[in-house]
């Protein structure tokens, strides 16, 4: 089942997620552009989706929308959406 994640507790787990693919440690915040802000390229956005969906349980690589993600702000709202409501 789908966990749904809190906003610090999903910038958390980014950051972590950040580290591991780019050997830096830094700051995530909702309003970060993923491609230019972060520096992500597409083998890195690859890993970050993999360690969101093993952590959520939400399946990000294979929704449409995923097409339409531009900020870590998009991409909170997007995983709210795959995993429902609140308990």
């Amino acid at each position: 089942m789908p966990k749904r994640p809190s906003p610090d507790e999903f910038l958390t787990v980014l950051e972590d997620a950040y580290e591991a693919a780019k050997r830096i440690r830094r700051s995530i915040r909702m309003e970060d552009d993923i491609a230019r802000g972060l520096g992500i390229d597409s083998l890195d956005a690859m890993e970050l989706l993999l360690v969101l969906e093993q952590t959520y349980g939400a399946a990000l690589i294979d929704a449409p929308a995923i097409a339409d993600v531009e900020t870590v702000g998009d991409l909170y709202d997007l995983l709210v959406l795959l995993t429902g409501p609140s308990p």
